[in-house]
């Protein structure tokens, strides 16, 4: 079975970057362009994953977030993945 683990996955890219107010954010636009230009909001658009979501099968994922403590971050992930593998508890 596919799986995957997203560990604080960058996901929706244009509306991050639209948002001046969250920090980093127009530090990043030497790197990945600004898009309140066009051609860079048009480039962003077509990779973003949250943009981009259709109706297909996708695998199981995980996605986990900043907050999560170290282990307990681990230990989820690694039950995740053995419950996928058939190895969890019944």
């Amino acid at each position: 079975m596919e799986s995957v683990v997203a560990a604080v996955p960058f996901v929706d890219v244009v509306t991050t970057m639209l948002d001046e107010s969250i920090p980093l954010t127009t530090g990043e636009f030497d790197e990945l362009g600004n898009p309140k230009e066009k051609a860079y909001y048009d480039y962003m658009k077509s990779y973003s994953p949250y943009d981009n979501v259709i109706a297909q099968a996708y695998p199981a994922t995980l996605v986990t977030s900043g907050r999560f403590k170290r282990y307990k971050e681990v230990a989820m992930e690694y039950a995740f993945m053995l419950d996928l593998a058939g190895l969890g508890e019944e």
